[in-house]
């Protein structure tokens, strides 16, 4: 059984940094230009079935304001025109606004990429190369891991299959030969 990438996993927090410098050196290597493009061209198609996906996850919420809304709604109408309108408003705003936050700042991100023609991807990579605390910061959060984890096909070959590797053994590592490989990596990253 393989295993799944948690976010909390202490595992998957010891491999991030070898997988980021790897793609770090990838992506200022070389990148592959067209590819680049068409990944984060698709990323952009695929997004309203992230919407769909959102609204999905939180339909109980939504189903309990909606109905409230037509429970309250004529009461409120009849002191307050509107109100019931507004106050739904709110209600779904505030059920989808974190999902929805990221949603726009990756769409935006992905925008970036696709407009500098992957020369964002670039620019991070030797700031995280350079160990600046900003870019190691913004590649380690949620939403340059996905960019990351996004432009890792793009990489040359080397470098995608080193980063590939990684991930596989990571997944595998429920396995005792593949967890002593990972080991093995993990240790000879930290005396680098």
């Amino acid at each position: 059984m393989r295993r799944t990438a948690d976010d909390n996993d202490p595992l998957l927090k010891e491999i991030e940094p070898i997988v980021h410098s790897i793609w770090a050196k990838g992506i200022t290597k070389g990148i592959h230009r067209k590819t680049c493009l068409w990944m984060y061209i698709v990323a952009l198609v695929l997004e309203p079935l992230g919407l769909l996906i959102l609204i999905g996850k939180r339909i109980i919420p939504i189903i309990l304001l909606v109905g409230m809304y037509f429970y309250f709604s004529d009461l409120l109408n009849k002191t307050h025109p509107h109100l019931s309108e507004l106050l739904l408003s709110f209600g779904i705003l505030f059920v989808l606004l974190k999902d929805l936050e990221k949603m726009v700042i990756g769409v935006c991100l992905n925008i970036f990429v696709i407009l500098s023609a992957g020369s964002f991807l670039v620019w991070l990579g030797k700031g995280y190369e350079r160990n600046a605390v900003l870019f190691n910061k913004f590649i380690s959060s949620s939403y340059g891991k996905s960019l990351v984890a996004a432009s890792i096909g793009t990489l040359p070959m080397e470098y995608r299959h080193r980063c590939d590797h990684i991930m596989d053994l990571y997944l595998d590592s429920n396995d005792p030969l593949k967890a002593q490989e990972l080991k093995n990596i993990i240790e000879e990253n930290r005396v680098h």
